[in-house]
């Protein structure tokens, strides 16, 4: 049978009596090419929903698809529909046909050869909005780079700004309480959701490192190319009770320090020639606030009086509007957030295939 049929179109052509001539001959058979109309389409939709249903995994999710855009406000002196031309130092850039073409997303394939190319610009008319997809021509002025654009002549050129773009694995982000940082990419997010799995937050003192760790992206990863010999870890400000090797915690007596500070992992002759997955926290210090013992937090949160300094004064304002305890400042109705209900959210959320059926309740009735 010819491969320039649809898939479906071959399982139709295929189950069809073997003395069908539409079969014998479908290369050239009128009717297999008119079936071939709705085998394309058929395929369109199994592809749709073979990649909608990828997309209700963390493991399985779409690592390429659209996580962050740049944007900058035209000035409301110049109308956005009279833009003749948006440039980079590389050269002119296309205008987007419509939001989809500007996101690389088809129906057949959502791989457009613009999502790799992210050469395209999108402009929100109602807000005078020019949206691109990569940070051009940045610098320590600009650090999320910069945009050029003539109207009627004239060349104005505008610094961008960091655009997240919601995608799956926020949906994933909302269900395990685990926001994107401000431009963090697809990659390092799926790490940082897999880390609540791998390194669950609680209450005590593990918990709570883990927590931290995992909300500022303090968790550094390294491969350990050998595992026979000595690993160095050049970072200056590992926890040393948070290292661990191929996911295994290791112990205070397994983690030495080198001559320089430095953090080092002696190497097992059992493990020449391994490759291992070494994982640590860094930039981390827990400590307790009524320990009057920690003179160096002490120093940070009072003047030589006893007196409060501007520090612990912050603190004290971000926890009383994080977390209000005094009596009339209670937040009642702010102890939930029920996602699925629009009124709450005015955000679609991602069903979860873990979620508990409800099946075996349906003898149950009502009293």
């Amino acid at each position: 049978m010819s491969s320039k049929f649809a898939r479906y179109t071959e399982k139709i052509l295929n189950a069809l009596p073997h003395w069908f001539q539409i079969r014998k001959k479908s290369s050239d058979s009128l009717g297999a090419q008119f079936l071939d109309i709705a085998g394309v389409k058929l395929d369109e939709v199994r592809y749709v929903l073979e990649y909608a249903y990828e997309q209700t995994t963390i493991e399985t999710a779409d690592l390429d698809f659209v996580d962050i855009a740049y944007k900058t406000i035209i000035p409301m002196n110049l109308a956005s529909d009279e833009l003749e031309e948006v440039l980079s130092s590389s050269g002119s850039l296309r205008k987007a046909r419509k939001l989809a073409h500007f996101f690389g997303i088809g129906l057949v394939g959502i791989e457009y050869n613009e999502l790799y190319g992210h050469d395209l610009y999108f402009i929100d008319t109602s807000r005078n909005i020019l949206y691109v997809r990569q940070p051009y021509d940045s610098d320590l002025l600009c650090p999320d780079g910069q945009i050029s654009f003539a109207v009627k002549g004239k060349r104005y050129t505008q610094s961008l700004s960091v655009h997240p773009v919601w995608n799956f694995f926020d949906e994933f982000g909302l269900i395990l309480e685990c926001p994107r940082i401000h431009g963090e990419r697809n990659r390092e997010y799926k790490s940082r959701l897999m880390d609540v799995f791998k390194n669950p937050a609680g209450a005590h003192r593990e918990g709570l490192m883990n927590g931290i760790a995992r909300e500022l992206n303090l968790r550094k990863e390294a491969v350990w190319l050998n595992g026979g010999s000595d690993f160095l870890i050049e970072d200056p400000m590992v926890v040393l009770n948070s290292v661990q090797v191929n996911g295994k915690l290791l112990s205070e007596e397994e983690v030495l320090l080198s001559e320089t500070g430095h953090v080092l992992l002696s190497g097992d002759p059992r493990l020449e020639g391994v490759e291992l997955e070494v994982s640590y926290i860094t930039g981390l210090e827990m400590h307790q606030v009524h320990d009057h013992a920690d003179l160096k937090l002490r120093n940070e949160l009072f003047h030589v009086d006893s007196t409060a300094t501007d520090l612990l004064k912050y603190y004290r304002d971000r926890i009383h509007s994080e977390a209000p305890i005094m009596w009339g400042h209670f937040k009642w109705d702010e102890a939930y957030w029920d996602i699925s209900d629009k009124e709450l959210s005015g955000v679609a959320f991602l069903p979860t295939l873990y979620d508990g059926s409800v099946v075996g309740f349906r003898s149950f009735k009502r009293t």
